[in-house]
């Protein structure tokens, strides 16, 4: 009884997730408390994973990314980048592109595609570069990019990847070095293609003409003054950075450092209550508590070996490592591609964790690379709020990305894969 009520409850998460008709957070939280009232799970296995090391540590960098997200810093970053930008649509592009991969270790993919969408606008208004190319590049840049580097938003996401582990029943071991040695060089790879191939598939016009002068005129507002308390969240920012490489891993639990950052700047007033509140971003932390309670009754009722067993029998116990990877790569960009990158990572990570400790693999790797190919999306706008910002403002017909997005899907992908296989199943 036990077995197959838990598994009619992963079966109605995956439903949620699938249909986005409700926040993850509360689903995932839902099914924990079906869970909890029909005794699969005691009250600490249901509810105690919102206080993992895990959970606590994405929460603390979400809200340091929010209080460099509100500073002029990054404005200031945008245009000195932008400034330089001038010549050809090719050059254009390739700043847009730093830029981008600059932007993506400190705020969302959202939030910088956001930041960096009036200068796009700028450049194809006043004939520089169509919108086209450098939207798309933006775009499709940040989500290579994002928290590629072992710093702020990097951090954040080796802990939300670990948990997903973790809630497959694997360890987290992943560490902010994993994150570069396997994005860094498909990430150089991708931004290549952009500049190059991408950008000579891509439409030279938009669909809908814009309004030049308005557009102008937006982009002349000014920048405002840098503050104190700028400066301060700068100093806290930069010194959690440093305590989190420096601080032995024996001393303390690691989450206690972004967290004493985070409520450092709400005790200096670098970030008001609404603020702080708003940063944390509670979705994402219920979800992941949720799935470390659920994984905890799918392993206690045997479903997680009866899932891993199914897709065992589906791959084959005696797959080569590389056609693992490769395979749980591309199912996670494939399926990214309609469905939310972070539902993606939440529904693939622990069931290919528990398939890899099946076969006698290490799921770390692997889910780092599906983490990366959940986030690769190029082809349609329903799988994040990023790319519908890109198909809406850069005027794009569907059929326009179709050539451009496969080739970047591809080879991005190819990279990864490969990267992965030789730094940790060769080298």
């Amino acid at each position: 009884m036990t077995l197959y009520l838990t598994l009619g409850v992963f079966a109605l998460l995956v439903i949620g997730f699938v249909s986005q008709k409700m926040p993850m957070g509360i689903i995932a939280m839902g099914a924990v408390s079906i869970l909890y009232l029909f005794g699969i799970l005691t009250f600490e296995e249901a509810f105690g994973n919102l206080a993992n090391n895990n959970v606590l540590l994405v929460a603390g960098m979400f809200v340091l990314s929010a209080a460099i997200a509100k500073t002029p810093l990054i404005e200031h970053m945008n245009r000195a980048l932008v400034k330089h930008a001038g010549g050809s649509g090719r050059r254009v592009v390739f700043f847009f592109v730093l830029a981008t991969a600059i932007l993506m270790q400190f705020i969302a993919p959202t939030a910088t595609i956001t930041m960096l969408l009036p200068f796009c606008l700028m450049m194809d208004a006043n004939g520089t570069c169509p919108r086209t190319k450098s939207l798309y590049a933006v775009t499709t840049a940040a989500f290579m990019w994002q928290g590629v580097f072992p710093l702020g938003m990097g951090i954040g996401l080796t802990a939300q990847t670990n948990s997903f582990i973790e809630a497959g029943g694997g360890v987290g071991t992943l560490t902010i070095l994993d994150r570069f040695v396997l994005g860094f060089i498909p990430a150089v790879v991708g931004s290549i293609m952009l500049c190059t191939v991408c950008y000579a598939l891509l439409p030279k016009k938009a669909a809908n003409p814009l309004d030049a002068d308005e557009i102008m005129k937006q982009g002349m507002t000014e920048i405002r003054e840098t503050t104190f308390h700028d400066k301060l969240t700068y100093l806290i920012f930069a010194l959690t950075m440093i305590f989190m490489f420096i601080m032995p891993s024996s001393m303390y639990q690691q989450a206690i450092i972004p967290v004493v950052g985070a409520l450092l700047l709400v005790a200096t007033g670098c970030l008001s209550k609404k603020e702080f509140v708003n940063g944390l971003n509670l979705d994402v932390l219920l979800m992941l508590a949720g799935l470390l309670g659920l994984s905890t009754a799918l392993e206690r009722s045997g479903a997680a070996d009866l899932i891993a067993n199914f897709i065992v029998g589906v791959i084959g116990a005696d797959t080569h490592p590389f056609i693992v990877v490769m395979v749980f790569y591309f199912v996670g960009n494939i399926v990214s591609q309609f469905f939310s990158n972070s539902g993606t990572w939440a529904l693939l990570i622990p069931l290919m964790t528990t398939t890899c400790m099946a076969m006698g693999i290490d799921p770390a790797p692997i889910a780092m690379a599906v983490c990366y190919g959940a986030n690769a999306d190029s082809l349609l706008p329903m799988g994040s709020p990023g790319m519908a910002i890109c198909f809406g403002s850069g005027g794009f017909k569907f059929t326009d990305l179709l050539a451009p997005g496969a080739v970047l899907m591809l080879t991005y992908g190819l990279a990864t894969v490969a990267i992965t296989y030789l730094w940790y199943f060769v080298f």
